[in-house]
């Protein structure tokens, strides 16, 4: 295998290897598979205000300090993870998601004990975890456990998405914003697997005093593959162009301006009875949209609340002067788009620099954002009828678009008010 193809194998799940192996040629269909197992979320504590604070003080060296404490601390999680038999299925921003599948059996216990104990090494191991003098680093976090889904979609440009879908995804996220630093806390379905096999006592609401595990029960390490022989051409489908643009040493850290779009389609729950067709045109107009205006996916996840896209203008190869009008632009044919299929979507437009990289290590990363507008586009989404855009895309593109300004919104993580505007030609 070309060493560099090997080198790019990073950037895959395992379930992404294993299906490689089974469907070594680029699919033509979206493609599903179910599966039960237990899901681990681990979410990093203030990060993003640490991310602000250094980039404030000194734009080039906090980006590098930033880099090299996501090398450090989410290098150590990774390794964590891996020694403890979890495949990490997904980076979000700076939380990761994990999963163990169950074995032939079906036995959910053995996933569960894994993903607990894997939780437990976490908190053990990086619990104020000091990456330089005095920064010290946190992270919560929660455990699902039950029906997950595999999901193949898109094809658009030949570009495809492996995501895992599922309420134990929702209920492991829940868990761990419900977690405080240094807590692994557990949904009501995991909980219930654990008093069950009279491995854990309830202390109060989803805290469980949990046996420490017999290491026979525990799985061993995760053993990752490489890129199937003869599936180049399949994997290249579902890796960031950021990424095939320099395979050798991918891209570098940095701070860079970017347009973030979030967008929610609002009417759309995703459970094990959603038909693969219905999810799967919702991801080809998210797809169309985003690359007619020459953007970047950065993830498309679905779950029981609904589907949730995060995109960016501005990422290599594809940087324009007028990434900021193409932001807008995809956000009105992305709502006119799902209209006309009887959907309604609210989205969130901001504008401003973001740290761009790769978080991980040598043996899983991923390429991805963090900063103030990727934050403010978020809170954005949630809280637009329609479209929202910050003052910074306003100001950029006040001459391409009329604007109406809305009442200022107090949001999450912000101080003060924060402006808002909603370009005047959005479909109602």
């Amino acid at each position: 295998m070309h060493e560099n193809v090997k080198a790019l194998a990073k950037y895959a799940s395992q379930r992404l290897l294993v299906h490689l192996e089974q469907h070594p040629h680029p699919l033509d269909e979206p493609f599903s598979r179910n599966f039960q197992g237990a899901v681990l979320f681990a979410d990093m504590q203030n990060f993003t205000i640490l991310a602000e604070r250094l980039t404030r003080e000194d734009p080039v060296m906090g980006v590098k300090k930033l880099a090299a404490y996501l090398d450090i601390y989410i290098g150590r999680l990774v390794d964590i993870i891996t020694e403890h038999g979890g495949d990490i299925v997904k980076f979000a921003g700076d939380a990761v998601f994990a999963v163990w599948e169950t074995e032939a059996d079906g036995n959910l216990d053995r996933a569960v004990r894994a993903a607990i104990h894997c939780g437990l090494s976490i908190q053990k191991q990086l619990h104020k975890y000091e990456v330089a003098p005095g920064e010290l680093l946190a992270l919560r976090v929660g455990v699902g456990s039950g029906n997950l889904h595999e999901l193949h979609l898109g094809g658009y440009r030949d570009r495809w998405e492996l995501l895992i879908a599922g309420a134990p995804m929702g209920d492991a996220g829940k868990a761990g914003t419900l977690a405080d630093p240094g807590e692994v806390v557990l949904s009501p379905a995991a909980s219930a697997i654990m008093e069950q096999a009279g491995e854990g006592r309830r202390i109060t609401g989803l805290r469980l005093k949990v046996a420490t595990p017999d290491p026979a029960t525990l799985p061993g390490p995760l053993h990752r593959t490489d890129v199937p022989a003869g599936a180049q051409d399949a994997f290249n489908v579902y890796i960031p162009r950021a990424i095939l643009v320099d395979e050798s040493s991918g891209p570098q850290a940095e701070l860079r301006p970017l347009t973030v779009l979030f967008c929610k389609v609002k009417d759309f729950k995703y459970t094990k009875e959603t038909a693969l067709s219905d999810v799967q045109i919702i991801m080809l107009i998210m797809q169309e949209c985003i690359y007619r205006h020459e953007g970047s996916i950065n993830r498309f996840g679905v779950d029981e609340k609904g589907a949730i896209l995060l995109a960016a203008f501005g990422l290599p190869p594809l940087v324009h002067d007028n990434d900021p009008e193409r932001g807008v632009l995809a956000a009105l044919d992305i709502r006119r788009a799902l209209r006309s299929i009887s959907r309604n979507a609210s989205v969130g437009v901001a504008s401003g620099r973001a740290f761009c990289g790769t978080v991980g290590n040598d043996t899983r990363c991923e390429y991805t954002m963090h900063g103030v507008n990727v934050n403010l586009a978020a809170r954005l989404m949630v809280n637009a009828e329609t479209i929202l855009c910050d003052e910074k895309t306003y100001l950029a593109t006040q001459n391409k678009f009329d604007f109406t300004k809305q009442t200022p919104l107090r949001l999450k993580g912000r101080t003060g008010l924060i402006q808002t505007y909603q370009p005047d030609d959005v479909v109602q």
